[in-house]
């Protein structure tokens, strides 16, 4: 789950101190050269016990063909037996301005794992800043995006670290500096920095002066952390600790300052016999060579601290994967390094080699796994340059290497596709952007409707029917291919093999699991159905019609009395409604996606604006047992209370003109009074149920998917009585029922559901207090049967069965669904 934000507010109503402001100003090129060195310090608890490391390290660098410093720190250790860290990636400028920073905090509890990832990016004229939560309850997602004038005087975490670098090289803290920040829920906050003084400190055997710094955040919460760090005369950092911790970061050891060798002047001793135990001169030398190289490659790292950063991060990794064969994991880990994986143009993604690493983190071996076989395609990368990919890094690597990423798209389509929609974060985009783009991008390009379609078949594959297809494969394909396989996936590729299975070889696949899954086997009807529509590479996007699809066909010599368009390739007379060949129709529409489809709810109570109509009372209780049930059957519902006919029309469209790619269904309930034919908006005005349901008649995305209407309104007055009152009448019965009525025609086109509440000219009831007679049946058996598997249509003849069985004050109620399915729907619930 996710939510975004825009602009807050808060980054307007602060501001930095003019002070601040001026020191930054004065920042000279040669202040942050001067702070180009690493750090490299100990936890220790408060009883002196070791917990872990803290490293910081500057360098410079480019970012856009801009010089800038790269700054990596990071924390790691274990405190009160909890393993927990922290690391921090970031490009800075010159004026120490965000370029991009990557923040990375976690703590594994013993059940769960708690992780909060930041990414900031200066886009244009603004910063965006993405936060990704991962908790128990699953992963929060935020967007916060902060116009680049109200962040003058702003210090990230990274900054922060060249800040108080500058500040005790010049060995004084300016007063009444006050910095914008971004406090732990990354909101605009301030921060404070104030001299502690000297003092002395002991590091390893050596008693040495030390300047302290504190620098305060506070939050918007009305609360603030302070930390207090000591440094050397030379910049370099002493101790680190908030107060308030139970743990602290010290130096262990005076660091080696032994820059400016010069390898040119290195002597270059004689070769000679090395005998240690008979020439003491010679292991003299060997001695002071081994001192100048340490010095000269100290130096060296000293320069270029993304050696050490690098290292740590692949040793870590190491660590995590434990790989038997540690120089493939070497190779393999160091070969985007060789090939960088440039930007994307399709969509403004920085698909840098720092991001796909990143990616790669986040993926279990199972995801990755799924990502090769849905690359397995002629068209993307060949089943032999995937069988040595063992992580995803190695897979965009080779992806790069075939120029498969120069769109962009290629990448979020395969995260999409695997349902890994929070890994979009770290490509600056979202899941409605990616399939945005992805519906204007060339059909020749990306992962094939094929793979796409094998693939959902895995994800709605049981462990029960995964049994059932090994079992009537074992024939065909040896028991000790199908002992390891562990997923259909392993299967289809076994099959793929064995040429057994291709995108047109589907018929054994579809026959093995009409013996399974029924619901499985009509996805592969559907995919055949796409397939002979196709026009040249990939499906184009389907129109909602009566007529199966036709293949070309040349007539042969016929009467002159019966057009050749009458007859099929045999001569023999068709209809204009018969198909000329016959596309078998597979038992069930499928769903497979969650949510299923969207559920728009229009509900109209208040009619006050029209003297002739009543509010209708009792539609809140019809309106929140809708929201229930169809959110149970996983529709996302939204809600849009007393609308008038125009914005009715306008609801409605713009449901329509949404993308469905994604989804197997729509749903659209209507509560309101009415007319016949027609409902009405708030204002009175009728509006005609087929002007509802045509705008989603020529909905592309919709096409050949269940569309479901249920009708509660009057549109008739017969069967009227005095205790009964007609909607538009006044009653005086507190608890009593009112009466909506109907009769509309489906429209032609197919795969459309219209569930009216009453037959023609008649009235439906609605109680005052408990709702309709006819939402509340149907709540009530959709949520009894869909758990059975029974199908829509079963449900709607037991809603007919059940409200017509009831007396009210002597008059009858009959139900009337219309339809124009071509499949049995079976809707999921939980």
């Amino acid at each position: 789950m996710g939510d975004s934000e825009t602009t807050p507010s808060e980054a307007e109503e602060q501001k930095a101190s003019v002070n601040a402001i001026e020191f930054i100003k004065n920042i000279s090129p040669r202040d942050v050269d001067k702070c180009v060195f690493a750090d490299s310090l100990v936890t220790v608890s408060d009883s002196g016990r070791e917990l872990g490391d803290f490293s910081v390290s500057v360098s410079r660098a480019r970012y856009n063909e801009e010089l800038c410093f790269l700054l990596h720190a990071s924390s790691h250790g274990v405190i009160d037996e909890v393993p927990c860290g922290t690391s921090i990636v970031a490009y800075i400028s010159e004026r120490l301005e965000i370029l991009e920073e990557n923040q990375h905090e976690y703590v594994k509890l013993e059940h769960q794992m708690l992780d909060r990832k930041v990414h900031m990016v200066r886009q244009d004229d603004q910063l965006v800043v993405n936060r990704m939560i991962s908790e128990k309850e699953g992963v929060k997602t935020q967007t916060h995006t902060f116009p680049l004038s109200s962040l003058i005087g702003v210090v990230s975490e990274a900054s922060n670290f060249l800040i108080l670098r500058i500040l005790s090289l010049q060995k004084i803290v300016p007063e009444n500096m006050t910095f914008l920040s971004f406090d732990a829920d990354s909101v605009i906050s301030k921060s404070t920095y104030r001299a502690l003084g000297w003092k002395k400190q002991k590091i390893g055997e050596e008693l040495d002066n030390t300047f302290g710094i504190e620098r305060t955040v506070f939050s918007a919460k009305d609360t603030f952390s302070t930390w207090h760090c000591f440094f050397l005369p030379d910049g370099h950092l002493v101790s680190r600790v908030q107060l308030g911790s139970p743990a602290k970061m010290k130096l262990q050891h005076l660091p080696l300052l032994l820059d400016g060798v010069d390898k040119d002047q290195i002597p270059v001793f004689e070769k000679k016999p090395l005998i240690w135990e008979e020439d003491m001169e010679l292991y003299s030398k060997f001695l002071d060579r081994k001192e100048e190289l340490k010095a000269d490659y100290t130096s060296h790292i000293r320069q270029h601290p993304e050696l050490k950063a690098l290292m740590a991060d692949f040793l870590q990794l190491l660590l995590l994967r434990k790989p038997s064969d540690v120089f493939s994991f070497a190779r393999d880990f160091f070969a985007p390094f060789a090939s960088p994986i440039g930007c994307c143009t399709g969509i403004k993604l920085n698909m840098n080699t720092l991001k796909l690493l990143e990616i790669d983190e986040d993926l279990t071996s199972k995801e990755v796994a799924e990502l090769k076989f849905l690359c397995t395609d002629t068209d993307l990368l060949q089943k032999k340059r995937l069988e040595r990919v063992s992580d995803a890094k190695d897979l965009f690597s080779r992806l790069d290497e075939q120029g498969l990423l120069e769109d962009g798209l290629l990448i979020p389509e395969l995260l999409i596709t695997i349902g890994r929609f929070d890994l979009l974060v770290i490509l600056n985009t979202s899941r409605e952007e990616v399939e945005r783009h992805l519906l204007t991008r060339d059909t020749s390009k990306g992962v094939s409707p094929y793979r796409k379609m094998l693939y959902k078949l895995s994800e709605g594959m049981t462990e029960e029917n995964l049994s059932a297809v090994k079992f009537l494969l074992s024939e065909e394909i040896p028991k000790s291919k199908l002992a390891t396989s562990s997923s259909l996936l392993d299967i289809l590729i076994e099959m793929e093999k064995q040429q057994m299975l291709g995108e047109d070889k589907l018929d054994k696949l579809q026959r093995i699991l009409e013996k399974c899954d029924k619901q499985l086997a009509s996805m592969i009807q559907d995919f055949k159905y796409m397939h002979i529509r196709q026009v040249g590479g990939r499906p184009p996007l389907q129109e909602v019609s009566n007529r199966q699809p036709s293949r070309p066909h040349h007539p042969e010599p016929i009467e002159k009395e019966v057009p050749a368009s009458r007859r099929d390739s045999s001569g023999n007379l068709v209809t204009d409604s018969q198909p000329l060949e016959k596309v078998e129709d597979n038992e069930y529409y499928t769903i497979s996606h969650q949510p299923v489809g969207y559920c728009l709810i229009v509900n109209n109570y208040n009619f006050e604006m029209c003297k002739k109509l009543r509010n209708r009372r009792g539609t809140e209780k019809d309106k929140e047992d809708l929201k229930r049930v169809f959110e149970k059957m996983h529709f996302e519902v939204e809600v849009h209370d007393d609308l008038n006919a125009l914005d009715m029309l306008d609801v409605v469209k713009e449901f329509a003109k949404r993308d469905h790619t994604q989804m197997d269904a729509f749903a659209c309930c209507v509560l309101s009074h009415g007319e016949k034919g027609a409902v009405l908006g708030v204002d009175g005005q009728p509006l005609e149920i087929r002007e509802l349901t045509l705008p989603f008649a020529t909905c592309n995305t919709l096409a050949s998917k269940p569309k479901l209407f249920f009708i509660q309104a009057c549109q008739g007055n017969l069967g009227q009585e005095a205790v009964w009152m007609p909607d538009g009448q006044d009653c005086t019965e507190e608890g009593g029922y009112e009466e909506d009525a109907r009769m509309v025609l489906p429209p032609k086109e197919a795969d459309f559901l219209i569930g009216m509440a009453t037959v023609e000219h008649y009235l439906s009831f609605r109680h005052t207090k408990d709702g309709s007679i006819y939402i509340q049946e149907l709540c009530r058996q959709l949520e009894n049967l869909c758990p059975k598997k029974e199908d829509i249509l079963s449900i709607m003849t037991k809603v007919n069965w059940e409200v017509s069985a009831q007396m009210l004050n002597g008059h009858k109620q009959m139900p009337e669904p219309r339809y124009t399915l071509r499949k049995k729907l079976v809707l999921p619930m939980d």
